[in-house]
């Protein structure tokens, strides 16, 4: 019995150093992407990163995907949770949030959708109010951000107008009428979706095809963007396939690595939508991964 217990204990031991490393790459990636703490509506301040590219903020995400596991059991993982999602709202940053607070709904929801239990419209009912006051919370900071009143009421009704949708509709108009004026650009916004997904890479990209003409950018790049600028309107079908031969590759594999995949592809949604591919790439190429390796070098090698 003892030796079960000492074998027990090392693995816990082994466990609890993998949460830690998992909290200080998150804590540690969140003053990477963002070392101020201030409220700021300029792309350029909030995103000022302290290392080269442009995606350290989804590290910090999977760091934090991959802890969600001991998030109930771990006070140290739901101080890690708490000062990440502080950290990234107080500085005006609600995409990530966003996505990681939809992506681990959507998980769980599709992981209970299948069992029978009594308490599962009241814990519906609880999901829907948590997610509609969230969205009430995002709303407000892009409020704060516009150096606007905050009133409850007036964010409920602004819900229904919030600006990112205006701004994703404005520059997907922008990436037609650029293909229709200037030609299309033959790949190379693919091509540097591509590359910029190595970390500490920051190729030339969509904003500054358009702006170089011109376009006023409140930045983003719609999703649709980059495949009507690189090939017109055949670019849709064309990307299109290309994203489901590279998406399907991480859902039909039911093994850890792909479920924390899995986590990350629905936690980059809002990313991905509302700032191109290149977000997506970076993270499922390189940084879930890298995290996978080190986990598993730390559980199968600490003593």
């Amino acid at each position: 019995k003892k030796e079960l217990d000492l074998v027990e204990l090392r693995f816990n031991n082994k466990k609890n150093l993998t949460i830690v490393v998992n909290n200080l790459v998150a804590v540690l990636f969140t003053f990477v992407a963002f070392p101020r703490l201030e409220f700021s509506s300029s792309a350029n301040e909030r995103f000022n990163m302290l290392l080269p590219g442009h995606a350290w903020n989804q590290l910090a995400i999977v760091a934090l995907i991959f802890n969600f596991p001991y998030l109930r059991k771990k006070t140290s993982v739901k101080l890690t949770y708490l000062f990440v999602v502080s950290w990234f709202l107080i500085n005006g940053e609600r995409a990530d949030i966003t996505g990681l607070v939809f992506g681990i709904t959507i998980y769980i929801l599709m992981k209970k959708s299948g069992q029978k239990d009594l308490g599962k419209i009241l814990r519906a009912f609880l999901i829907f109010l948590f997610l509609f006051l969230f969205l009430v919370l995002l709303n407000s900071i892009a409020t704060l951000r516009n150096g606007q009143e905050v009133t409850f009421l007036s964010e409920v009704k602004g819900l229904l107008t919030t600006p990112t949708t205006s701004d994703v509709g404005y520059l997907f108009n922008v990436a037609i009428d650029y293909e229709q004026c200037f030609g299309t650009l033959k790949g190379q916004l693919l091509k540097a979706n591509l590359i910029s997904a190595i970390p500490f890479t920051s190729p030339s990209g969509f904003n500054t095809f358009t702006e170089a003409v011109k376009y006023v950018n409140p930045g983003g790049e719609p999703i649709l963007a980059m495949p009507i600028m690189d090939f017109g309107i055949k670019g849709i079908y064309f990307v299109s396939i290309l994203d489901f031969l590279f998406f399907r590759i991480f859902v039909q594999y039911k093994n850890l690595f792909f479920k924390y995949e899995f986590i990350l592809m629905l936690s980059s949604i809002p990313r991905m939508v509302w700032y191109g591919r290149s977000y997506t790439y970076n993270s499922i190429l390189f940084f879930v991964p890298i995290l996978f390796i080190v986990n598993y070098f730390i559980d199968k090698y600490r003593i």
